[in-house]
């Protein structure tokens, strides 16, 4: 387990493994923010005010797949799984957490009719809502097929009005929910395929 694991490193092992780590995981949330800025405040019409939240909102939930990209493809067995692991479930507490806070017409107009959510909206809340209750079991692994698809739908019915108007892209840049869906795609198709292969 992580435990047995971070015990049979040595002390110099711990610092560079752990220095290593933050530079990844910084690195992710660092390109995700700049990638961010540049579709929404440079190229789009988002304002600067927006920043601390909003588009940092945006980051956030991007870097999310990214980090479990890399759980993917991340022996269980190994400490950087524990480590992306738990990257991925504090973004997502990050995530949650600022989403609630900006949960209104102005930030999300797509997923609203008049005062009432729409059709999709509801079924972008419900999805978030099981992938969060996933996440916190005990029970689920982050490599499992169930997240991916949740993940998947929650991020498809909040974009999918905006990813086929190319010409509307801001800086021709696709939108994150977009390239989102598409790794959660890619996911859920190997997820399948190694299980298939696993029952051989």
């Amino acid at each position: 387990n992580y435990k047995t694991i971070k015990d049979s490193m040595s002390k110099a092992d711990k610092q560079f493994y752990l220095i290593q780590m933050k530079i990844n995981i910084s690195l992710i949330f660092i390109s995700t923010v700049i990638y961010s800025i540049l579709r929404y405040n440079v190229f789009g019409e988002v304002p600067i005010a927006d920043i601390p939240t909003f588009i940092l909102n945006k980051a956030v939930s991007f870097s999310m797949i990214i980090i479990l990209l890399f759980v993917f493809f991340t022996d269980k067995k190994s400490k950087n799984y524990y480590d992306y692991t738990s990257g991925f479930k504090l973004f997502a507490i990050i995530h949650i957490l600022i989403s609630i806070s900006l949960l209104s017409q102005n930030y999300y107009p797509k997923l609203y009719e008049g005062s009432k959510f729409t059709l999709l909206g509801n079924i972008s809340i419900l999805t978030g809502i099981v992938l969060t209750a996933l996440m916190l079991s005990k029970k689920i692994q982050m490599k499992n097929v169930l997240i991916y698809v949740m993940a998947s739908i929650h991020v498809f019915f909040i974009g999918i009005k905006g990813w086929f108007n190319v010409e509307k892209w801001n800086g021709k840049m696709p939108p994150i929910t977009l390239i989102c869906f598409l790794i959660l795609v890619i996911l859920v198709i190997l997820s399948i395929k190694n299980k298939r292969n696993d029952n051989l």
